[in-house]
């Protein structure tokens, strides 16, 4: 699993500097796909039901798989109708902290352009969109002056089926 992860991050460091490649926004994280049913998500993966119904809107699920690597902490799946419709990658602390911003978001500038750029009171956020996916780079203000990074990738489809009020592509690419 653990190299998995390390391909990923590999392969979407050079899917996002690719000057050839056309700018879709990528729909899985090693073997996380958007649109997976949750039945094979928690049959493939090791993970923990952390749905909190207070944030969620009625029937959605969030699994959460804790197996990151050196530089992630954990991977979210957000699911509605059973279908996953969000995947988040939840960085550590200790890479979020040294890695500076521009350079988290820098191969993804070079990629879509400079998207739709946000500052937030939890801190700054860019999002792209293509008419499938949405992709989003937070970078999350935590107590304590630090600061944590959250890669968000989004089936824009079952997303709006949720009843959503807003569009989730705030930038087309």
């Amino acid at each position: 699993m653990k190299k998995a992860f390390i391909f990923f991050f590999l392969f979407l460091l050079f899917f996002m500097q690719s000057q050839d490649a056309k700018a879709l926004i990528l729909r899985s994280v090693a073997d996380i796909s958007l649109g997976m049913s949750i039945k094979d998500f928690r049959e493939r993966f090791s993970n923990e039901e952390v749905t909190d119904s207070f944030a969620l809107l009625k029937g959605d699920r969030v699994f959460a798989i804790n197996k990151g690597t050196k530089d992630v902490e954990t991977f979210l799946g957000s699911f509605y109708d059973g279908k996953l419709y969000k995947i988040e990658v939840v960085y550590t602390l200790p890479y979020s902290n040294q890695v500076p911003w521009k350079v988290f978001v820098k191969g993804a500038i070079q990629e879509f352009g400079p998207g739709k750029q946000l500052e937030t009171t939890a801190g700054p956020v860019l999002m792209w969109g293509d008419e499938e996916s949405s992709l989003k780079m937070e970078r999350r203000r935590l107590k304590g002056g630090k600061f944590r990074y959250v890669l968000s990738i989004l089936d824009n489809a079952i997303f709006l089926s949720r009843g959503e009020n807003c569009s989730s592509q705030p930038f087309k690419v």
